[in-house]
């Protein structure tokens, strides 16, 4: 009987690791879909805002699909790499004009 009552906890315990963890493996899937999001909003809309909060919402969405619960804290970190990779494109992305004769003029 001892040996139940060790036993049943453990046995709970395990069954709360695999659910986590089977939850958890779809965070990297979700944030590879962001760039995928991004690159949709760039077609669809124009303004800058409107594109994150289109973006927000198909993650939030998609999220749901997938029965994995979005943290406010899992929510920050997709928020912050969207402006990441805002930035980084601003970087990337930037108009060089060339001047006859001169060197390159970074628009």
């Amino acid at each position: 009987m001892s040996c139940l009552v060790v036993i049943i906890p453990l046995g709970y315990k395990l069954y709360q690791t695999i659910v986590a963890y089977g939850k958890e493996k779809n965070w990297p899937k979700l944030v590879g879909l962001v760039a995928v999001y991004m690159a949709e909003a760039e077609k669809k809309l124009s303004e800058g805002a409107d594109k994150k909060t289109w973006v927000m919402a198909m993650i939030q969405t998609t999220a749901k699909e997938m029965d994995y619960e979005l943290t406010d804290a899992k929510l920050a970190e997709i928020s912050q790499l969207i402006d990441d990779l805002c930035a980084m494109a601003k970087k990337v992305n930037v108009n060089v004009l060339p001047i006859e004769g001169g060197e390159p003029v970074v628009e």
